[in-house]
C-alpha cells in the first residue's frame, strides 16, 4: 500500500508492517498498516511500546488505518491491543477499513467485544480524522 504523506501529520516511525504518523500538536497518532501483514502478539507489543514512547504520558487520540488488502490480526494481538488500550490514555479511537462489508463486520465485532475506549469505524481516513478533530475535548 502506498503510504502518502498525510497533510498536518509527520511520519514518526516505520516498522516492517506499520507506519506511524503524529499530528503537529502530538495529540493524535495514526497507525497505517502495510499490505500483506500478519500482526501477531510480538508485533502488537512492539507497536504499543512505540506508541507509549510518543505519547509522553499524555492522553491521545488514535486512528488505526487497516485498509491494507491483506491484513490479519491474530487473536492474541487483538486481545493484547484491547486489554492495553486504557481509557484515560486514549480518549477516542477510530478504525479505518477498506469497504462497507468490512465496516459492518467490524461494528458487529465491536458490539460483542466492547472496546474500553469510544471507538468508531470508517471507510475513509479523512472522515476518521474529521471525527477525531470534531470530537476533541
Amino acid at each position: 500500500m502506498n503510504h502518502p504523506t498525510l497533510k498536518g501529520y509527520t511520519l514518526i516511525e516505520q516498522l516492517d508492517y506499520v507506519d506511524y504518523y503524529s499530528s503537529s500538536s502530538g495529540d493524535t497518532l495514526i497507525a497505517q498498516f502495510r499490505e500483506s501483514s500478519v500482526i501477531d502478539l510480538e508485533m502488537a507489543k512492539e507497536s504499543l511500546d512505540l506508541i507509549l514512547k510518543y505519547k509522553k504520558d499524555r492522553a491521545t487520540y488514535g486512528i488505526t488505518d487497516a485498509r491494507a488488502q491483506f491484513l490479519d490480526f491474530k487473536t492474541e494481538a487483538k486481545n493484547y491491543y484491547r486489554e492495553h488500550m486504557v481509557k484515560g490514555e486514549t480518549l477516542l479511537h477510530a478504525i479505518v477499513v477498506k469497504d462497507l462489508a468490512t465496516k459492518i463486520l467490524a461494528n458487529i465485532y465491536a458490539r460483542f467485544d466492547t472496546p474500553k475506549v469510544p471507538t468508531r469505524v470508517f471507510t475513509s481516513l479523512d472522515d476518521a480524522i474529521e471525527w477525531i478533530e470534531d470530537s476533541k475535548f
